[in-house]
């Protein structure tokens, strides 16, 4: 599994700021808050997806359907080979 690494938030002396220094800051800031969106609202899809993904696996467990997770995890190791190099080599 990749390393996961945040960029936390910069502080700066707002008082100390010209006006055109002041308005180059705000729309930094709404660039990093638009492409903050984009990357959440990503998250929470591969989030649905993945709950959705485990509530299918343990729907079939219960029922004692081996054959349907089977089929389920083929497919998310065919989604994963798909997007990046496997974590373990067959």
């Amino acid at each position: 599994m990749d390393a996961v690494m945040t960029q936390g938030a910069t502080l700066c002396n707002v008082e100390a700021l010209s006006h055109e220094e002041l308005k180059e800051h705000v729309h930094g800031l709404q660039k990093q808050s638009m492409q903050m969106s984009v990357h959440l609202h990503n998250l929470s899809v591969i989030v649905h997806q993945q709950a959705e993904t485990m509530e299918l696996m343990v729907n079939a467990h219960e029922r004692g359907d081996k054959g349907a997770i089977e089929t389920k995890l083929q497919q998310l190791s065919d989604w994963r080979k798909a997007r990046m190099k496997p974590a373990v080599q067959h």
